[in-house]
């Protein structure tokens, strides 16, 4: 949605109920030319977790969610986490109403629960749990999900040329903890439109923190920096195992 960057929700409010394909998807974000020649830089992109998702369905002849539940969610026994494909009507029972604001001061925040699955898909349309959350990282570094081979390739981490670094799918970084400033926690952020969540854990699994939070965008905090310092100091305080200043 180009207008959020300007501060306008008006796209969102005529577009966040429309249906694509994956294809559709991957039309809009290819439109442009490249950023850079692969292999030379790094941008994070949904759309090349879409053509993951493309790939899977080709390779397998199943659909994805078929295979996210038969490879990951019944294996790391994710029992309140799913798929959210074209037979799902959206989230299941209570749940944090997700926000953006909208610089509307009779109407400043705007209910995005509705917007379409198809819009996420492969990119971001799973529903969990923090403690789900929690046990598939544990799946993940315990031999559940992945060998040991396999675990040393997703984490083989390349610069991003920002504070974290990035592999198959997992963020690598550091919290300079005072017992050992360079461990590398991994882990990933994520949102949707009002859906925000930072998740990260230690190798070994015996740290984890996971939290989420439901504003889509930092014009709706009263100081952003100060929202900034404080989940910083929380992600700290608990994969370091000290007390938060």
């Amino acid at each position: 949605y180009p207008s959020l960057a300007e501060g306008d929700i008006s796209d969102i409010r005529e577009g966040y109920r429309t249906d694509y394909e994956p294809e559709e998807l991957i039309g809009i974000a290819t439109e442009d030319p490249l950023l850079f020649e692969p292999g030379t830089g790094y941008s994070y992109s949904n759309a090349g977790y879409m053509v993951l998702g493309l790939l899977i369905e080709g390779l397998t002849g199943n659909t994805l969610g078929h295979e996210l539940e038969a490879r990951i969610l019944e294996p790391a026994g994710l029992d309140r986490t799913y798929f959210l494909d074209e037979h799902r009507d959206g989230i299941r029972g209570p749940h944090p109403v997700p926000y953006i604001t909208t610089g509307e001061s009779d109407e400043p925040y705007f209910d995005t629960t509705a917007l379409s699955t198809t819009q996420l898909w492969a990119g971001g349309g799973i529903v969990s749990t923090m403690g789900d959350m929690n046990d598939f990282y544990d799946a993940l570094t315990d031999g559940t999900l992945l060998t040991d081979e396999q675990l040393a390739e997703a984490t083989d981490f390349v610069d991003t040329g920002s504070d974290f670094q990035y592999g198959l799918g997992l963020f690598g970084q550091r919290f300079g903890c005072p017992d050992d400033p360079e461990e590398v926690f991994i882990g990933h952020t994520g949102d949707a439109l009002g859906h925000e969540l930072s998740s990260f854990h230690s190798i070994d699994g015996e740290r984890q923190v996971t939290v989420a939070w439901n504003i889509g965008d930092k014009h709706g905090y009263t100081d952003p920096d100060t929202f900034d310092e404080t989940l910083r100091a929380f992600l700290v305080a608990g994969l370091c195992g000290t007390d938060p200043e």
